[in-house]
Parts: C-alpha cells; sequence; structure tokens
C-alpha cells in the first residue's frame, strides 16, 4: 500500500515539475557559445533565411537592416510583416502562432538544433523570435565566417609565419 502510494506521488511530481531550462534558454545559449554560423532555413524548400548570431554588418545577418535577410522589405526577411517568412498569417513564418511548419535553426555542419516559432503547442526544441528581435543573440564581433577549405588564400599561406 505505503509503495504504491509513493509511486503515485512520484508520477504525480514528475509530471508536474517543470524543467530545469526551457528549450527556448536551451537554443540560446547553444547559439550564444558557437563559433560557427547558425542559421534559419524554410522547412519546404530548404531556402536559406540569414545567418541569427553573425554580426549586424554581415551580408548575411539577420540583424544587417540594409541586407537581405535583415531588411523590413526583403522578401527573404522573417522582419517582413508582408512576405512569406514574416507574416502571422503565412505557414513558414515564425510569427504565425498555429504554423505546423516554421523555420528550421541550423548549425554549420546543416544539423537541425531547433525551430523558430512563436506556437507553443509544437513539442519540438524552438526559439521564440522575440528573443531575436531584442538582439540578444546578435554578435558584437565584427568578423566572418569562413570555411579554411574553401578559401584558397588560407590554404597558402604558411602558418608560422607572422
Amino acid at each position: 500500500m505505503k509503495k504504491s502510494i509513493v509511486f503515485i506521488l512520484l508520477i504525480i511530481f514528475i509530471f508536474s515539475a517543470k524543467p530545469l531550462i526551457s528549450d527556448d534558454d536551451y537554443l540560446v545559449q547553444q547559439i550564444k557559445i558557437s563559433y560557427e554560423p547558425i542559421s534559419i532555413y524554410d522547412p519546404v524548400t530548404g531556402k536559406y533565411l540569414g545567418c541569427i548570431n553573425c554580426s549586424k554588418f554581415d551580408p548575411n545577418s539577420i540583424y544587417n537592416t540594409f541586407g537581405r535577410y535583415g531588411s523590413e522589405y526583403s522578401s527573404d526577411s522573417i522582419w517582413n510583416k508582408f512576405g512569406l517568412y514574416g507574416s502571422p498569417y503565412s505557414l513558414n513564418s515564425p510569427w504565425n502562432p498555429f504554423t505546423t511548419t516554421p523555420p528550421i535553426i541550423k548549425d554549420s555542419s546543416k544539423t537541425n538544433i531547433g525551430f523558430l516559432t512563436t506556437n507553443s503547442f509544437l513539442f519540438l526544441p524552438s526559439l521564440n523570435p522575440k528573443r531575436l528581435k531584442n538582439k540578444e543573440l546578435e554578435n558584437t564581433l565584427i568578423f566572418e565566417f569562413k570555411d579554411p577549405l574553401e578559401d584558397d588564400n588560407l590554404l597558402d599561406d604558411d602558418p608560422y609565419e607572422w
């Protein structure tokens, strides 16, 4: 009898306890500690939608207000309220609270690490785009992410030459 009561109380405790860290906070920490670009992609077409943790001076940054992915007038921007990726009514928009196809967040090796959405009913690791609006994840350093395998100049240099 005592064992069954303890077991029932344990089950109630497990399902009623809040997690120590939310998906939102976990993804924010993953993005903040990354030395490589974390980007957003359209889940249906795989179209690139910008870099989350790049400097506002980077042309691929979602914080570059003059760039393709940061301008409120660009069709590829999540900040365009009338566009496919910024409208609160579009199925591909992170701002639609009922979408089932929000943009995917991927690391530099194209591994899915979560979704960018305001839909709290999706039981997936997700990041609320309102946290991006606060520029919480914008990288303040001015540098570009480069792949040494693609940049011939980096391979030709002698690493010991100063």
